[in-house]
């Protein structure tokens, strides 16, 4: 069954449909692909091991679409190129993880990806940017993964932090480098984080100001060695008001204000470690 033929059959049937369109895969194959990918993928899809039947019987278990997706991506080894559909062609059933909210699978299946992309990025210019977009989408939902992680399992290695970093690098954007490296490491993922941390030290500028948000309860981060800053004098409190400005954190929500010496274009979340970009008005 080749995979247009089961998004189109699937429409009449509400249990398959619900699933497959309100997850997005449909819209995810037509924008992820050109129209002549989209030909080319079709014309390879003969044997396509997988069936509506099956998939039916299966009771729309998402991770049977993953390993076929998966499985049918291995035909484009070709050439760069092909490999580079491959990639991308997995990165459409990372969408269906996404919003079917399977966090851990997500988190497996993405770091095949970006160690699949990131092999292409030297040879291709899209494989380059198409490694950066995989990597944030893994960075954008850690805190679902780290809190959907198996029990008993231990907390390995984080490729979005990890690659991101490296791509900063080649960049010269060494401040957001440093930040994911140390991201990676303050969350526990596993990895020879420090001789790294201390190469990108040498080469971004210096942080002439404090680094860290502070919550807006009055309270330290978590793990922070520093002390809480002391309460503006009468004198001074008109002026720091002024110029104090607030954010949300946009992956869990925490409320933080922002002191008027933090001068950095962005932080880190006092509650999820989530990269914070500062409002500079």
């Amino acid at each position: 069954m080749r995979i247009l033929e089961f998004l189109n059959d699937s429409k009449d049937d509400i249990e398959a449909s619900g699933l497959i369109y309100e997850c997005g895969l449909a819209p995810m194959y037509h924008r992820v692909f050109t129209t002549e990918e989209q030909q080319y993928i079709e014309s390879r899809q003969e044997d396509f091991p997988f069936t509506r039947g099956e998939y039916i019987a299966s009771r729309l278990g998402e991770h049977d679409m993953i390993s076929d997706l998966a499985l049918f991506s291995q035909r484009f080894r070709a050439n760069m190129e092909e490999r580079f559909i491959a990639a991308r062609l997995k990165s459409v059933g990372a969408q269906f993880l996404i919003e079917a909210g399977d966090w851990y699978a997500l988190h497996l299946f993405i770091q095949e990806i970006i160690r699949d992309s990131d092999n292409l990025r030297a040879h291709l210019p899209a494989a380059r940017e198409f490694t950066k977009e995989c990597c944030e989408k893994h960075i954008r939902y850690t805190h679902q993964i780290r809190q959907e992680l198996p029990a008993g399992t231990v907390q390995g290695e984080h490729l979005g932090y990890w690659v991101m970093s490296h791509l900063l690098e080649e960049e010269t954007n060494y401040d957001r480098a440093l930040h994911y490296a140390e991201q990676g490491m303050h969350q526990g993922w596993q990895g020879n984080w420090e001789p790294r941390i201390k190469h990108l030290q040498k080469l971004a500028p210096p942080r002439s100001t404090q680094s860290t948000i502070v919550n807006l309860s009055g309270g330290r981060p978590p793990g922070s060695g520093q002390r809480p800053t002391p309460p503006p004098s009468a004198s001074q409190a008109p002026m720091l008001e002024t110029a104090e400005r607030h954010v949300a954190c946009t992956q869990c929500g925490q409320k933080m204000r922002i002191p008027s010496t933090f001068t950095r274009a962005f932080g880190a979340c006092v509650k999820c470690g989530n990269r914070v970009d500062i409002p500079q008005d």
